[in-house]
């Protein structure tokens, strides 16, 4: 195999070196990211405060490898004429962990993994801890911070095994270090559900929850009908969740909004139409979203792929059947009139111009 030279002229430098030097800048960083991971297993139980900034550092080197994949470029603070050779050489100044990530949700389809990897709160107690003293032995403080730390972990997991499975597959084995550290997490709550377990013995419609695997997810309201929220009282996690009867094996069984649709009994793949079929059935649900306000075929949802898989869920909240995503308002193209979920996805002069993802707009193949 040819050696690239980067000391070379810019000039002398050819298309087939710079996705070298990408692939070869994105697989060490994750081989940075998997050895922050682990370094933060290992410091667990040693030295927490080690232990959380490994952890912190290692979710916005992943999401950053992401970007990478997508353009090297968009990792770079300022990126306007800046080289590839020096991108290589590490002569940069990257952008942080909320302009990585507000890049990810521009460029992905599915945003239901990303929206639960916002880490805000533990990245503002590492900043205190880095800054200022924190005493982290404190056990009440001390498990918020895992709870928080179990969830993000699971959510990222997902999004490296399931929704970027393309681009981390070469790592599958690396990455049972996130199951490790997801071990840890549920065995130190351990002791929080020791002492609430008899509180939640009381709760007769508690379910499993999908993060910490407690059975201690409790619903707190009911949202639309048929969704309720519940919480989980050992992990602290949040979600959305819906009745729904599977049609192969009879089961009744809650789905929630934030995992892939899998039944619970006979682990059936459950399809966007399946479930839109069942809470169609309900008559609070029916024929809500084809009135005059939208055409007449239905919603597609602004937040993924989803075509005409949105059901209204009450007279301004349409319910994704395809991401699971629950949005407020529609936008409508204004050069196709096609409806998008989400009041703000498609905004009504940009659209006209350049159009949606079914259509190209008013200057139509001219962007080519």
């Amino acid at each position: 195999m040819n050696k690239f030279d980067f000391n070379s002229d810019f000039t002398m430098f050819n298309e087939n070196d710079e996705a070298k030097a990408t692939n070869k800048i994105f697989h060490s960083m994750i081989d940075n990211a998997i050895d922050l991971f682990q370094k933060s297993v290992t410091y667990f139980k040693q030295d927490y405060k080690v232990s959380l900034i490994c952890f912190l550092s290692a979710c916005e080197i992943f999401l950053k490898a992401r970007l990478v994949k997508i353009n090297w470029q968009l990792i770079i603070k300022r990126a306007e004429n800046f080289s590839i050779e020096k991108f290589y050489q590490g002569k940069f100044t990257s952008i942080n962990f909320e302009n990585a990530l507000k890049l990810i949700q521009k460029h992905e389809v599915d945003h239901s993994n990303l929206k639960n990897l916002s880490l805000n709160d533990l990245r503002n107690i590492r900043n205190r801890i880095i800054h200022s003293f924190i005493n982290l032995s404190e056990e009440d403080y001390r498990q918020d911070i895992v709870s928080q730390q179990l969830i993000a972990s699971y959510f990222l997991q997902r999004l490296l095994r399931n929704q970027w499975h393309d681009y981390f597959k070469d790592y599958t084995n690396e990455l049972n270090i996130i199951n490790q550290m997801l071990q840890q997490f549920r065995e130190y709550l351990e002791i929080k559900y020791k002492n609430l377990e008899p509180e939640l013995d009381k709760i007769s419609n508690k379910v499993n929850c999908i993060v910490c695997n407690y059975n201690s997810a409790v619903p707190e309201k009911y949202d639309h009908h048929q969704f309720t929220k519940f919480s989980c009282k050992i992990c602290e996690h949040h979600v959305s969740a819906f009745k729904y009867f599977c049609m192969d094996c009879d089961t009744e069984q809650i789905i929630g909004t934030d995992v892939e649709a899998i039944c619970c009994e006979c682990k059936c793949f459950i399809k966007p139409e399946d479930i839109y079929e069942w809470l169609s059935k309900d008559t609070i649900y029916k024929s809500k979203a084809y009135d005059y306000q939208v055409n007449a075929e239905g919603v597609s949802c602004g937040y993924c792929d989803g075509e005409y898989d949105c059901i209204v869920v009450d007279n301004n909240t349409y319910f994704c059947c395809n991401c699971f995503t629950l949005a407020i308002g529609y936008s409508r193209c204004e050069s196709c009139s096609e409806v998008y979920s989400g009041k703000d996805t498609y905004d009504e002069f940009s659209s006209y111009v350049f159009g949606c993802r079914k259509c190209k707009g008013l200057y139509g193949d001219s962007l080519d």
